[in-house]
């Protein structure tokens, strides 16, 4: 699912080199703070700009919902793909092996593999619907949220299954699934 939002150059002829750079810092971070400071301003000097002069409001506006778009396009990617984990037992990585010698897999380096594999959080799952669907999380609904691990076979590996309950004040019960497809990255040792 790797979507990316472009982040737009600003290119307002009203606005200051100073004030240009902080929208674009503000619209690839969505850190005001990181980006009053990666572009030499001070945040008293954009709170200031930003109640004097309309055009700089308006473009700190613009940065702000490209920053969330963003935001949310990440936060969307990590709740259904998951990410990817090395794999670890007693403090130490779990090694791809070859499964007729035993022998440690090595990569085009001559490094070796080390298994990964996809941990979903739930936290994201929530984060996402109460941005997405903040009238189920209030008035006392209840939301379960079940994840399915992709299949073993090569037809269902790179898929799995979404599962969200809604508890109702009521006692109620609806339940919303979906298969989705595991993110692919070039993650070769991925177990």
């Amino acid at each position: 699912m790797q979507t990316s939002v472009p982040i737009l150059e600003y290119n307002n002829p009203e606005l200051t080199p100073q004030q240009l750079a902080y929208c674009n810092e503000l619209a690839r971070t969505g850190a005001p703070m990181y980006a009053a400071l990666s572009s030499g301003m001070t945040p008293g000097t954009v709170h200031y700009q930003k109640k004097t002069q309309p055009e700089f409001k308006q473009a700190i506006y613009e940065a702000s919902c490209i920053a969330a778009e963003r935001i949310l396009v990440e936060l969307t990617d990590r709740a259904y793909n998951g990410e990817v984990t090395p794999a670890i037992n007693q403090g130490m990585p779990i090694y791809k092996r070859d499964p007729k010698t035993g022998e440690v897999e090595l990569d085009d380096n001559f490094e070796p593999i080390i298994l990964t594999f996809r941990k979903h959080d739930k936290a994201y799952l929530f984060k996402l619907m109460d941005v997405l669907m903040p009238e189920v999380r209030q008035g006392g609904t209840s939301v379960n949220i079940h994840t399915s691990p992709a299949g073993d076979d090569d037809d269902e590996a790179e898929k799995g299954t979404i599962r969200i309950e809604f508890v109702m004040p009521d006692g109620r019960t609806e339940e919303y699934y979906e298969q989705i497809e595991r993110g692919k990255g070039g993650d070769s040792g991925e177990a």
